[in-house]
């Protein structure tokens, strides 16, 4: 199956970030078979996912299913999913009896095909392929003699009441799975909600598709039943004997049983091949990754490259279906007159993920802004992390940073009502704001934007001792007011500008210059210890991403640089989480670019392996991967909003990207990077730049960006920065 390697497309490989000795963190990801945004991903599934365990870790030695998955992270939960299974002589429906050794050695995985061989407990095989559009799932199923084959769709699993139906005549399997594994978070909505599925089956035996069905309730069959409702609910189909292959295609749809059958007749429409869907799903990955081309690489670092705009091509999920959406926050299937998104994991993907979408998809993300302001239409507020609605995971209000990015990098949208919805964030607090504790994953049915904004507006920061996660809110809160302050800018808003740009100050409040430190404060102004989400005080001190002149100057060069060398010498650099991503670049705003260029190199090198355990942390929707596409680059985006790129050093020799809608190439040249690391010397278009610092402006019409790289470091970027 593994075709011939023409472009970095055929470079992808999706078991990158399957495998790891922790449960939870490593990369979180499986080897899905969709195209880029995805409603529905297709996967192998070994266990049964959840909230923190994902459907396919590679150790493990039996495949249970093949899922249609919506879970967008380890760490957050699936939503309306259906798993389909094949198996051969006596039927068994639940998870725990139905799953097949999976043989390792027949095991392919490609951006467009997963394949692998299952064997039965009689010794026989049954030879299995995967891929998928959008919203519809295929597989093939290829029997040996004598085998008694059988299928099984699982709705529901225990706890959750769904409906099934067998059609014989059709060949078909409807139903629906009403499952929200984050429904306990967040706000009372999508009380109305379905995971709606058609299941369609061929045979090449010439006959009827099913010889016999039946339906299943946890692992009670009742044969020959035809439909059924309630608790972990399946059915299941047996095909006539001298059956040797079954083509399964299952629509899925967020509207009704309707719309997936008519997902699967426009995706995969009867007489389809196959081989012609997989044809289709890697022109699709073609499309995006060919028009990036690198020279200089490593096969592995190729490998990585490409698995890295892979991953980060992925999110947010497209969840509009012919002209309609499920909007969980009416809970009412309404029009949808453009394509429209879910899945903004934004306290992660603000760093660069969404930057690099800027680069490679605008015209996905004027839809992706466009969604994120009808989030506000719909629920009175911008998600925080929305996951089909929102689930209020994480801190900040990051969805004022995406906006405000994409209007300075040109992306089309309503500013107007970009700046009402950022402002609304960063001056209305959440109801019962000063009552509540505001802890992490708290099933709280109330919209928790901002937490603590009270007490920032009065005192300049969140207090420590009433709010959870306050230091962290503090920097957060500061952040989302500069942004929100560059769209009311934009908007014509100048009076709310001004106000805004004035607290986007406010972590200065934390500043403890005894210590030297950025530290959580009481409310009566004490300091404390903590506050920190998913760090400590070390990531925290450089977490001030809008203004590090500002903290750079209120620090001191000598003491910011000294910070800098302790939190890496100290093993204080976290990458396998959000929080450090930006710090290794931050030597070049001390004037010591050549240290940024040692770090980053280093962090891409230890970090990343195109192997199955190559992640050393969760892929976080992309933004794990778009660091290392940035870093291949050589330069990275530690202030999104500023629309500057801080320059590191190219991991390549020539990197080249065709940029959607530009009329030349962005190249990027780096002669002698493999072995030099360091930088002697940068011209964009022939125009010498001194500082290291870059413009998105320069480049994002395309541009010929050209290195001078050196084996020792020098006096580049060492001027006044």
């Amino acid at each position: 199956m593994r075709r011939t390697r023409v472009g970095l497309v055929d470079w992808i490989d999706p078991l990158i970030g399957t495998d790891g000795e922790d449960p939870t963190e490593y990369g979180g990801m499986v080897p899905a078979t969709a195209p880029p945004f995805a409603m529905t991903r297709w996967t192998p599934m070994t266990r049964e996912n959840g909230i923190s365990r994902c459907a396919f870790h590679r150790r493990d030695e039996r495949i249970i299913g093949f899922l249609g998955s919506r879970q967008p992270a380890i760490w957050m939960g699936d939503w309306g999913s259906v798993a389909v299974m094949p198996g051969v002589g006596d039927v068994r429906v639940t998870a725990a009896e139905r799953g097949l050794a999976l043989d390792r050695g027949s095991e392919e995985s490609t951006a467009a095909c997963y394949r692998a061989d299952l064997v039965t407990g009689a010794g026989t095989r049954i030879a299995t392929r995967l891929t998928g559009t959008s919203r519809v799932g295929v597989l093939e199923w290829r029997f040996e003699p004598g085998d008694s084959p059988f299928a099984v769709v699982q709705a529901t699993r225990e706890g959750f009441r769904g409906g099934i139906a067998i059609d014989p005549e059709r060949g078909e399997i409807t139903g629906f799975n009403p499952e929200r594994q984050d429904a306990h978070l967040g706000p009372e909505q999508a009380a109305s909600f379905r995971g709606w599925f058609v299941a369609r089956f061929e045979v090449d035996a010439g006959t009827a598709p099913f010889a016999s069905w039946g339906t299943a309730n946890g692992a009670t069959l009742d044969e020959g039943s035809l439909e059924a409702a309630g608790d972990h609910l399946s059915a299941y189909v047996r095909f006539p004997e001298r059956t040797r292959r079954v083509f399964a295609r299952v629509g899925t749809s967020l509207v009704s049983a309707a719309q997936a059958r008519a997902n699967l007749d426009a995706e995969v429409p009867d007489g389809r091949a196959f081989d012609d869907t997989v044809d289709e799903l890697h022109r699709a990955w073609a499309a995006r990754l060919d028009r990036v081309r690198v020279q200089g690489a490593a096969p592995e670092d190729r490998a990585s490259l490409a698995t890295a705009l892979f991953h980060a091509l992925q999110y947010p999920s497209r969840v509009d279906e012919g002209g309609l959406r499920y909007d969980g926050y009416l809970d009412v299937v309404r029009e949808a007159p453009r394509p429209e998104y879910t899945s903004f994991s934004l306290w992660d993907t603000f760093r660069a993920q969404n930057a690099l979408l800027i680069l490679l998809a605008p015209g996905e993300v004027a839809d992706m802004t466009a969604s994120l302001l009808r989030t506000f239409e719909s629920s009175g507020r911008l998600p925080i992390w929305e996951n089909l609605v929102e689930t209020n995971i994480m801190v900040g209000t990051h969805a004022q940073s995406l906006l405000a990015e994409a209007q300075v990098k040109g992306i089309p949208m309503d500013v107007q009502a970009a700046a009402r919805a950022a402002l609304k964030d960063s001056e209305m607090p959440p109801d019962e704001d000063t009552e509540r504790w505001w802890g992490d994953r708290e099933p709280d049915r109330l919209q928790a934007a901002r937490p603590g904004l009270t007490r920032y507006l009065e005192l300049g920061w969140v207090a420590g001792d009433e709010t959870a996660e306050a230091g962290s809110r503090t920097l957060d809160y500061a952040n989302g007011d500069r942004a929100a302050s560059v769209l009311c800018r934009a908007a014509g808003m100048g009076e709310d500008a001004e106000r805004l740009e004035a607290r986007a100050d406010s972590w200065r409040h934390l500043w403890n210059a005894e210590r030297g430190f950025i530290q959580t404060r009481a409310a009566d102004g004490g300091w404390l210890a903590g506050g920190w989400t998913e760090g400590t005080k070390w990531p925290y001190l450089f977490q001030v991403l809008h203004d590090i002149p500002g903290l750079r100057d209120l620090m001191g060069d000598e003491l910011f640089i000294d910070r800098l060398d302790e939190h890496f010498a100290g093993g204080w650099n976290r990458h396998d989480n959000e929080p450090s991503h930006h710090i290794p670049f931050l030597y070049s705003y001390a004037g010591l670019p050549h240290r940024t260029a040692e770090v980053v190199r280093r962090i891409a090198r230890d970090s990343y392996r195109a192997t199955p355990d190559g992640l050393c942390g969760n892929d976080d929707l992309g933004q794990m991967s778009a660091w290392l596409v940035f870093a291949a680059m050589g330069f990275y985006p530690v202030d999104p909003v500023s629309g500057e790129y801080v320059v590191a050093a190219p991991l390549f020799e020539h990197l080249e990207v065709d940029l959607p809608g530009a009329a030349r190439p962005l190249t990027i040249d780096a002669h002698g990077a493999s072995q030099h690391p360091f930088v002697a010397g940068l011209a964009i278009d022939g125009r010498p730049v001194d500082r290291p610092f870059i413009r998105h402006a320069d480049i994002a019409r395309g541009a010929a960006v050209k290195f001078t790289m050196s084996a020792v470091p020098t006096a580049w970027g060492t001027g006044a920065v």
